[in-house]
């Protein structure tokens, strides 16, 4: 992969999701880690058909299945276009995406990031 493409971001997994007593989800997340990876707009065709009018809130990584084989789950946060996790009080506070679906493909694999609402 051309190295021009790829993008400094940063993922943090999700380490729990507990309920406080008013009813609220709480997240926790684990310290973010920084990656470099080809991330780019979801473009027209199968993947709006599939996301419809979220997918223009969404963007996609392809990534070497090799180097990334079981390192994302769905629902950890990821800081893209120019967010970061710098001057975090709680990890995760920052992060812009959430991680909606990772897809294993023969050779690559595929993960979606959605935009989180408000950021």
């Amino acid at each position: 992969m051309k190295r021009s493409f790829l993008k400094k971001i940063y993922i943090a997994k999700r380490l729990e999701r507990t309920i406080d007593d008013n009813g609220h989800y709480i997240e926790r997340y684990d310290k973010p880690v920084e990656y470099m990876m080809n991330v780019q707009p979801m473009n027209a065709g199968l993947e709006m058909e599939a996301y419809g009018t979220k997918a223009m809130q969404m963007q996609k990584a392809i990534c070497r299945y090799a180097d990334f084989k079981d390192m994302f789950t769905e629902n950890d946060v990821a800081y893209l276009d120019g967010a970061s996790p710098e001057d975090e009080e709680v990890n995760g506070m920052n992060a812009n995406y959430r991680i909606e679906a990772v897809l294993n493909q023969n050779k690559c694999i595929a993960i979606y990031f959605e935009r989180r609402a408000g950021r």
